[in-house]
């Protein structure tokens, strides 16, 4: 694990670690506190410690989001809620919390808690009341410095001692929020160009316009469609402003960035200035859904959905400087993270033995291939949903074990990468043969990154085959995060090591 000594009420990121801090938000004072959100009077965390004597938590899980709805081990975790004819319950997880106030009051210094898993949770929590004493239940102690939580958390005993991450990069800013993807964004420069000529066409009235992307004509309480195109007709198209796009992790697009109007959701005019040749972002996020999710290197402009919850930008730079230009340019991690930059001897040169096997495309009987057929994504890894969302499918893999030929090229770097591999497919004829299930699951911005690569790329969706390069585009993808993964052993050492040597930060 690569990781910054620094913390942040800001960000998160698997190699940054946070504390609360205040910030100015539309003219209000508020504050991150651990990983919730809350205002600048007293938090309701600190409110309950104050006010309560004991406080005791019974945590039943059962959460879609944030588990799975599964235990530790694997097995099912249903709610508490769960019936026989709604096996899961309700969505989200549960948990009982006593609060006891006495006469004689004195604020609550501990808290005992214990987690619940399984489909016998609730006979579980009945022996709770059979138990007289505590052992059942493990103390916590709130620590201010860690937003004072209520469950357990591990941390390094100097963690309250990092130096704030604003300290370190006090300039950020949110994703680009496109709200007219159909309009504004597309995997292809030609045909987005089609498209966005199509809007600045006066030729081109409202209502062909509305057939042709019916999104483009949408108003909402914000966007007035027709006065928006009057007046971007009036002014004109702006060529330069088709730029490439970090759409989703590992998935690069093109957009329309229009300076004016909102015909994006939120442009952020003070971030597109700072995009330019050289400069290096980190991508980060305020408040997670589910888990913090690990950081992503982007060189594009990058949307607000690369993270789950919105994604914040930090640059390197905000102004060209070439004698600086070189600092992360040779960051290993940092080109692998970023799909605009080649490395070499992953995805460019002479691939090292133990990619070479990762995601080869391989076809299911003998024979050439053809593109214009072989190359369709039709296993259902995508569909349209409501208000034309597109939505992840289940597709069609093969989970097995390693073949002789690939144990033999990966050596003991399988041992890495989970105890089995999956074989991907396109359609009944191609499939990306040994993407290693720890690859396959692999996850960004809380995105699964291959699998949501190729739900936006259903045939009947972008309304063509893959091309090559986009075949290969996934093996890359493939062999970027395998090696991703091969590295966290020695970022681990590499971290241990660091932590020995650790810079004072003056107050």
């Amino acid at each position: 694990m690569l990781e910054l000594k620094a913390r942040h009420s800001k960000f998160s990121a698997s190699f940054f670690e946070f504390k609360g801090s205040t910030f100015k938000q539309k003219g209000a004072t508020s504050e991150f506190k651990g990983s919730t959100f809350e205002l600048s009077y007293p938090g309701m965390r600190e409110r309950y410690l104050n006010v309560f004597d004991q406080i005791w938590i019974d945590c039943l899980n059962g959460d879609k989001n944030a588990t799975g709805k599964l235990t530790p081990e694997g097995k099912p975790d249903p709610s508490v809620f769960s019936t026989e004819w709604n096996k899961e319950g309700i969505t989200v997880g549960t948990a009982i919390a006593l609060l006891v106030r006495k006469e004689e009051h004195t604020e609550t210094q501990k808290i005992f808690f214990q987690n619940m898993w399984g489909i016998s949770k609730g006979l579980q929590l009945l022996k709770t009341l059979s138990n007289p004493n505590q052992s059942l239940y493990q103390t916590i102690e709130p620590s201010l410095g860690l937003g004072l939580p209520f469950q357990p958390r591990k941390v390094n005993d100097e963690y309250p001692k990092y130096p704030l991450l604003t300290e370190i990069f006090p300039t950020f800013f949110p994703g680009v929020q496109t709200k007219r993807d159909e309009l504004v964004v597309d995997i292809e420069r030609d045909r987005l160009e089609q498209r966005i000529g199509k809007y600045f066409d006066s030729s081109v009235s409202d209502e062909v316009m509305k057939q042709i992307c019916p999104r483009s004509m949408e108003s909402t309480n914000r966007f007035n469609a027709i006065a928006s195109r009057k007046y971007l007709l009036k002014r004109g198209f702006l060529p330069k402003y088709i730029v490439r796009f970090s759409h989703r992790p590992f998935d690069s697009r093109y957009i329309y960035w229009e300076p004016e109007t909102k015909l994006l959701g939120e442009k952020v005019s003070a971030y597109f200035p700072h995009i330019f040749n050289g400069n290096i972002w980190i991508v980060s996020q305020k408040k997670p859904r589910r888990n913090w999710s690990r950081p992503q290197f982007i060189r594009p402009l990058g949307c607000l959905d690369l993270m789950d919850r919105g994604a914040s930008c930090i640059p390197l730079f905000l102004k060209p400087d070439p004698k600086k230009l070189d600092l992360f340019f040779n960051d290993r991690v940092a080109a692998l993270l970023d799909p605009e930059s080649s490395v070499t001897g992953v995805t460019s040169g002479k691939i090292c033995p133990e990619l070479q096997v990762i995601a080869i495309i391989s076809r299911v009987t003998e024979g050439n291939w053809n593109p214009e057929n072989d190359f369709a994504l039709t296993a259902g890894w995508g569909h349209t949903g409501q208000n034309n969302v597109t939505m992840p499918g289940r597709g069609r893999l093969t989970e097995r074990e390693y073949s002789s030929e690939e144990q033999n090229a990966m050596g003991e770097d399988i041992h890495h990468l989970g105890k089995n591999t999956c074989d991907i497919y396109l359609n009944d004829i191609a499939y990306w043969k040994n993407i290693p299930a720890k690859v396959w699951d692999y996850t960004i911005g809380g995105y699964q990154v291959i699998k949501k690569w190729l739900s936006y790329r259903e045939k009947p969706l972008l309304d063509r085959p893959l091309k090559v390069e986009e075949v290969r585009e996934v093996t890359n993808i493939a062999r970027r995060i395998t090696a991703i993964v091969l590295l966290e052993t020695a970022l681990d050492t590499n971290y241990e090591k660091v932590k020995q040597s650790t810079y004072t930060w003056p107050k």
